[in-house]
């Protein structure tokens, strides 16, 4: 149902990734991909006294990792 609220919130990859280089990949770098997407700001913000725009995702190799 196209209603339904989504717990945690949703994200909407397009059909065109599978004509892309993360797509013919090692499935490794499609997963760290998706997490990266999932993980960015879906809407700006500050923090701290940073403002962190649409898309944007501070993050470092540990907590990719992680």
């Amino acid at each position: 149902m196209m209603n339904e609220v989504i717990s945690g919130g949703h994200f909407l990859v397009a059909r065109k990734i599978y004509k892309s280089d993360v797509w013919i990949k090692h499935p490794f770098y499609l997963k760290v991909w998706i997490w990266i997407i999932g993980n960015a700001n879906h809407a700006d913000h500050e923090k701290s006294g940073r403002k962190y725009k649409r898309g944007e995702l501070i993050t470092t190799y540990d907590e990719i990792i992680k």
